[in-house]
C-alpha cells in the first residue's frame, strides 16, 4: 500500500514539472529585452539596405562611413587603420552580383544581428546545389534613440553580452 502511494506520488509530481512547447520554446528563445517599435525596424532596414547599396555601386568609402564602433558604451567612427582594412581585406571578397537581407534580430541596445547574403552568381537549372552566395553580420547598435551600423567581427565583437564594446588597440 505504501508502496503504490509513493508511485502514485511520484506520477503526479512528475506530470507537473512537463512543459508544454511553448513553455520549451520560452525557455529556449531569447527574448527581445527591449521595445522595438515599427520605425525602429523600418531604420535600421534603411540603414543596412543604403550600406548594401553602396557595396553593389562599389561606392566603398561611403559604405565605410556607414559603419562605427561601440567602445564601451560611447558610439564612435571606425578607426582608420580599421576603415582601411576593411575595405582593402573584407570588401574585396564581398563584390557580388547582388546583395540580399536575409534576417533581422533584435535582442538589446547593444545585440541585435542582421544577416547579409552576398550573392555571387545565379544558380543554373539543374545545379542548384552549387553554393553561390556567402553571409555577413552587421551589429545595429541603438544609443540615445538613434541606430548605428557596427560590424560583427573578431576585432569588434569580444563579447556578445556588451554588443560590439572591446578596447581600441588597433
Amino acid at each position: 500500500m505504501i508502496c503504490a502511494i509513493s508511485v502514485i506520488a511520484m506520477l503526479f509530481a512528475c506530470k507537473s514539472d512537463k512543459k508544454d512547447i511553448n513553455d520549451l520554446a520560452n525557455d529556449m528563445i531569447l527574448q527581445p529585452q527591449m521595445e522595438i517599435s515599427q520605425a525602429d525596424t523600418a531604420e535600421v532596414l534603411g540603414q543596412v539596405q543604403r550600406y548594401l547599396n553602396l557595396l553593389q555601386d562599389k561606392q566603398y568609402d561611403d559604405a565605410i562611413a556607414m559603419i562605427f564602433f561601440l567602445d564601451k558604451d560611447s558610439i564612435i567612427n571606425l578607426p582608420e587603420k580599421m576603415k582601411k582594412d576593411v575595405v582593402e581585406k573584407i570588401y574585396p571578397r564581398l563584390r557580388g552580383k547582388r546583395y540580399e537581407i536575409d534576417r533581422m534580430t533584435f535582442l538589446n541596445e547593444k545585440d541585435n544581428l542582421v544577416r547579409c547574403n552576398v550573392i555571387y552568381f545565379d544558380n543554373v537549372p539543374g545545379k542548384e546545389t552549387l553554393p553561390n552566395s556567402t553571409a555577413f553580420y552587421l551589429k545595429p547598435v541603438r544609443r540615445d534613440g538613434r541606430w548605428y551600423l557596427t560590424l560583427a567581427d573578431s576585432q569588434t565583437d569580444t563579447n556578445s553580452q556588451d554588443g560590439t564594446g572591446t578596447e581600441i588597440g588597433y
